[in-house]
């Protein structure tokens, strides 16, 4: 696996622990439901996933990209990398910031601002022989939205936990999850995608 690819899931299984926000349909101040809060995290992280990086370690990368449906947004990259033995560690920090980047999420038009940045910080082990991976990071930051004469802000506060999974040889995946406060509710976010 090139660690330049990203490991989020195009399409991810979400699967929302009611927690703090009592199964209540009425956003607890990001002003977006719990079916948008998904929706709206979909979109972004499925736009998030079509960049691609060099994977040049101590290389500091910084570029814009064009919005699926207009606007910017800007990407800044920083990765190290250690190898001790057969294993490869990799640490990444990416900032994310949209500027007026206009997303479609269920149906929805959504123009998004950074305030600042949403921030990944991953650390990802490899092990060459077998090419088997451990991800563990943090998904933090606010994010501005507009839609019609709707605003918010959805703030991201995420632990990340994946891994490859070679039990079925034929098919090996991606598996593991997201927990943390996604847009004001508590959300235990499921991934199980191909490798």
């Amino acid at each position: 696996m090139s660690v330049s690819r990203p490991i989020l899931p195009a399409a991810i299984t979400l699967v929302l622990s009611a927690g703090a926000c009592g199964g209540n349909s009425v956003a607890p101040g990001g002003g977006l439901t719990e079916q948008e809060a998904i929706e709206f995290f979909e979109a972004f992280w499925d736009y998030r996933q079509q960049v691609r990086f060099a994977g040049i370690p101590g290389l500091r990368e910084r570029f814009a990209t064009t919005c699926p449906l207009g606007g910017l947004t800007e990407f800044i990259r920083t990765m190290e990398q250690e190898a001790v033995g057969d294993t490869t560690r990799t640490y990444a920090v990416l900032q994310i910031t949209p500027n007026s980047c206009r997303l479609d999420a269920g149906g929805v038009d959504y123009v998004l601002f950074g305030r600042p940045a949403v921030v990944e910080e991953t650390r990802i082990e490899t092990v060459r022989s077998s090419g088997a991976f451990q991800l563990d990071g943090l998904v933090f930051g606010v994010l501005e939205w507009v839609s019609g004469r709707s605003s918010g802000d959805c703030q991201l506060d995420l632990v990340t936990d994946l891994e490859s999974d070679f039990s079925d040889p034929e098919n090996p995946m991606v598996v593991g999850e997201f927990n943390g406060e996604l847009c004001g509710y508590l959300v235990s976010i499921a991934v199980a995608e191909p490798l």
